[in-house]
């Protein structure tokens, strides 16, 4: 991890890396009774602050790759989701984990992940510093999970508008994000939008 960023709970300049690496394998004691866990998974994250008076702009990336390197599968506790720091603000757990790919537009965990998954996350946002303790501005989400491989870069999109209550410990977010395409799944269409409640996230 690498952090150059000015302030760790609300930072206004400066850029931040991460790459992780998670390895399984018997050899390491994973293992259960039917089948061989043995995978790998990397995931690289990447933020940038810029401020100009009150105004701060922030950017988000990130992205991950995770394989079973033998015969077997991957839990689905290990499985990548759009959730926690990844959520992708105006979705519902259960609309924005689902492989599109597939007719159905089934969950990711309804499949067993026995060679690759990916994810991809973007944020955009713009924020008004109003005083030290709050913020608020408008934003822009993407994201997808994959399975297999990446076929396309058609990511799920969200916009919306955000409060940002500033604590020593971190931040506390409320957003309310609109769906920027909605989609209908066996008869029923999406929501328009959705509040989401964070801490600390971005």
């Amino acid at each position: 991890m690498l952090d150059w960023r000015d302030h760790p709970t609300n930072p206004r300049f400066g850029p931040y890396l991460s790459i992780s690496w998670e390895r399984s394998a018997p050899y390491l004691g994973s293992k259960n009774d039917t089948a061989s866990i043995n995978y790998e998974k990397w995931v690289v994250r990447h933020k940038l602050y810029y401020s100009h008076g009150p105004w701060t702009w922030a950017f988000s990336a990130a992205g991950g790759l995770e394989r079973q390197m033998a015969a077997g599968y991957i839990p689905k506790i290990k499985v990548f989701r759009l959730e926690g720091i990844d959520l992708v603000r105006g979705y519902a757990d259960e609309e924005i984990n689902r492989i599109l790919e597939d007719p159905q537009r089934q969950d990711i965990n309804e499949f067993k992940v026995e060679d690759r998954a990916y994810f991809l996350n973007f944020k955009f946002g713009l924020r008004y510093l109003v005083n030290d303790n709050f913020a608020l501005g408008p934003f822009f989400d993407a994201g997808r999970v994959y399975l297999h491989k990446i076929k396309h870069l058609s990511l799920r999109t969200a916009a919306g508008l955000g409060l940002r209550i500033i604590t020593p410990v971190g931040s506390i977010d409320f957003d309310y994000g609109v769906k920027l395409q909605r989609r209908t799944y066996q008869g029923r269409r999406e929501s328009v939008g959705r509040f989401n409640f964070s801490i600390g996230s971005f």
